[in-house]
């Protein structure tokens, strides 16, 4: 059960993490941020 609930809310939690990594690099190396996110 717990374990359940650690993976739920690492699902939800993981978009929005990957944003704000990408949106921290956009704003020091934009070309490296595309081809990250194509690496994902």
């Amino acid at each position: 059960m717990n374990v359940s609930i650690f993976f739920y809310l690492e699902h939800l939690a993981a978009p929005a993490v990957i944003q704000y990594l990408l949106v921290a690099a956009s704003n020091e190396k934009p070309a490296a941020t595309v081809s990250q996110a194509g690496l994902i």
